[in-house]
């Protein structure tokens, strides 16, 4: 019996029709993924009848809810990845085209792909909880984390003979050519890390096994920026920290020809001042979170791909 390994498995996905959501369509995009975590848990429940017995009978046990989900991370990202994982986290983009978008209220489902050697994994009805962006000058690539995937469903089949197709014709994004702005001001930066939060009902099961709807709650954008500890960063980031104002935060990754740019209008820096950690050159963390103009706006964070 031969042993499977990790280097043959591939990642797909595909959006699913809003008059259907939960119902699996084939992959439309692959790309190179460096790890995932997508799953099904099981639960069980058993009855503590008393029987006369320190044993467990197994008729006493029995499977309740199918919980389905995940996540998965891509290291090296490249501007042509993202136009449908942007569309599916933030609700609103075209999925298909570099362009631009915001955030909206309602987020597609679409299905996830896994395939692991032995069996492909099909997991339908899936939404994004959560997507982070983040690089740095000791992890140069840029990563996207997509975590907290919420799934209807979840299937095992056999894997078959679909192949992945990978159109790419870029190179990485990465943190050397990464470009911060603090209210249009540039900023060497030593840590650029924004992330996308939908908080999502997973408990929608009423008497179904599995999930009839991946509903969506709350949603909240932060992020987290370490920068140089010099006059021009007080002025533009602690001093706004210390006295409550908004400032504008804009991040860019380009590889000299295509470009993902992020804009947040309206940042509340939260945290602490600096503190001396020793005799090296001093950063300041500068964590923060993102803000709509007005309720229902959904403006507080723009995302251009071009």
């Amino acid at each position: 019996m031969g042993e499977s390994s990790g280097s043959q498995a591939f990642i797909g996905i595909g959006k699913e029709a809003a008059e259907t959501p939960g119902e699996a369509v084939e992959p439309t995009v692959f790309f190179a993924f460096s790890s995932e975590t997508m799953g099904q848990a099981i639960d069980r429940e058993e009855s503590e009848g008393i029987a006369g017995t320190r044993g467990r009978a197994k008729l006493r046990s029995v499977q309740t809810l199918k919980k389905p989900g995940g996540g998965f991370s891509v290291e090296g990202l490249k501007a042509e990845n993202l136009p449908l994982l942007l569309e599916l986290g933030l609700g609103a983009f075209s999925g298909s085209v570099l362009g631009s978008g915001t955030l909206t209220e309602t987020l597609s489902s679409f299905t996830v792909v896994v395939y692991k050697n032995v069996k492909k994994f099909t997991y339908a009805g899936c939404k994004i909880g959560r997507l982070r962006f983040s690089s740095s000058k000791s992890a140069q690539l840029l990563k996207l984390d997509v975590e907290d995937i919420v799934a209807m469903t979840g299937t095992p089949d056999d894997k078959g003979a679909l192949a992945p197709s990978y159109l790419e014709t870029q190179r990485p994004l990465v943190h050397r050519d990464s470009i911060l702005k603090i209210d249009s001001t540039p900023t060497p930066v030593e840590e650029l890390t924004f992330e996308i939060e939908n908080t999502l009902d997973a408990e929608l099961f009423r008497n179904s096994q599995t999930r009839l709807a991946v509903p969506e709650e709350d949603r909240k954008v932060s992020g987290n920026l370490v920068v140089s500890w010099n006059t021009a960063t007080y002025a533009s980031g602690l001093a706004k920290f210390l006295s409550g104002e908004t400032a504008e935060v804009e991040g860019y990754w380009t590889d000299g020809t295509n470009t993902l740019k992020v804009i947040f209008p309206y940042v509340y820096f939260t945290g602490e001042t600096p503190k001396v950690g020793g005799r090296g050159v001093m950063t300041l963390p500068l964590p923060f979170e993102a803000k709509d103009a007005a309720d229902g706006a959904n403006d507080s964070m723009q995302v251009i791909l071009s």
